[in-house]
């Protein structure tokens, strides 16, 4: 299957500690590794081709009767693929996978998808041994990060484009 370089997203983010915390991790990798720049996330689901105001206005409903919840890191992982380069491999908890199913009905041709929860720090075509040297930088991950806002993305890939269009607060 090809990859949609042009498409929207939905991005799950974190409270304001989480995202201090992240983002530093994220500043650590950028100074050894020059990847695009983007928001720290954990990629929900995707890609939508189209989504019309009626989807936006469903997933804003969904997000009111939702709160927010936590996530457990697993460890720092690497691939061969570009867009997951370096990251923070995510626990597939059933609240995780439940809270994911809830937005199936925007495309249900996505809940078909594989699912590998993560939160990405770098994109990029770089040495396996370049990766794990800057993992041996990088702090324990030894508490659980929460997931407070799930964003809706404009993502156009062939320019390295992530523009967060709508943000939706979950309940505390």
């Amino acid at each position: 299957m090809n990859r949609v370089s042009k498409a929207y997203w939905l991005w799950c983010q974190f409270n304001v500690n989480d995202m201090t915390f992240l983002n530093g991790i994220k500043n650590i990798v950028n100074k050894n590794l020059n990847s695009p720049k983007f928001q720290i996330h954990l990629t929900l689901l995707g890609p939508f081709i189209y989504l019309n105001e009626n989807q936006i206005v469903n997933i804003q409903q969904e997000c009111k009767n939702l709160s927010s919840f936590q996530i457990k890191p697993i460890e720092y992982g690497i691939t061969k693929n570009f867009f997951t380069s370096l990251f923070i491999k995510i626990d597939k908890s059933i609240f995780l996978m439940d809270f994911r199913k809830k937005f199936y009905s925007i495309d249900p041709n996505l809940k078909t998808k594989n699912f590998n929860p993560h939160i990405s720090l770098s994109y990029g075509n770089y040495k396996k041994n370049e990766k794990l040297s800057v993992i041996n930088l990088l702090p324990e991950l030894n508490f659980n990060f929460t997931i407070d806002k799930l964003c809706i993305v404009d993502v156009d890939e062939t320019i390295y484009k992530w523009n967060i269009i709508k943000t939706f607060v979950l309940k505390k």
